[in-house]
């Protein structure tokens, strides 16, 4: 997924209006780290548990566990967008938040990454005009791409690698 992923998750699929609350769980990946542009607070989920938060008009998981604890962080209108499942019960995962999305859909919401040539341009003046700005963790040299691919299999990466292809 990349940053158009994010701004349509927020825009098209969660519907975030100004003064909403957003909570984006995996906020230092190249999505969330867009997706939290939109906000303005940041929490680290190594100190706060879901039960510590107030509540949420939107959430956007990038993670995929614990679901269920932080839907219910949602006011009474609020919406999830889900866009990971969890990778230990990817099946019970996937066919439970389909589910949820079948039977309830202005609640919860699935996400498919296909952006439109609009969509990318209205991505592309956010950025010129810095109203996004898109999160590099660092720039390597393309001799470097397994060990980008390591890193981020190890977690703890804020954004996104970006190859230099010019460099050997």
């Amino acid at each position: 997924m990349n940053a158009s992923s994010a701004a349509a998750t927020i825009t098209d699929k969660a519907r975030l209006a100004p003064g909403e609350r957003l909570l984006v769980r995996g906020a230092t990946g190249g999505v969330g780290s867009v997706a939290v542009q939109f906000g303005d607070a940041a929490l680290d989920y190594r100190t706060t548990r879901p039960e510590d938060l107030g509540r949420f008009d939107v959430v956007v998981d990038v993670v995929g566990t614990d679901l269920g604890a932080y839907r219910a962080r949602l006011d009474r209108r609020g919406r999830m967008v889900a866009l990971a499942f969890d990778p230990d019960r990817i099946v019970m995962s996937m066919v439970g938040t389909g589910l949820r999305a079948a039977l309830r859909p202005r609640r919860s919401k699935l996400f498919s990454n296909n952006p439109s040539a609009e969509r990318m341009a209205e991505l592309t003046r956010c950025v010129e005009r810095g109203d996004i700005r898109p999160v590099i963790h660092a720039v390597l040299p393309m001799d470097d791409v397994a060990e980008a691919h390591r890193r981020l299999e190890a977690g703890g990466v804020r954004g996104k690698y970006v190859v230099d292809m010019g460099r050997p």
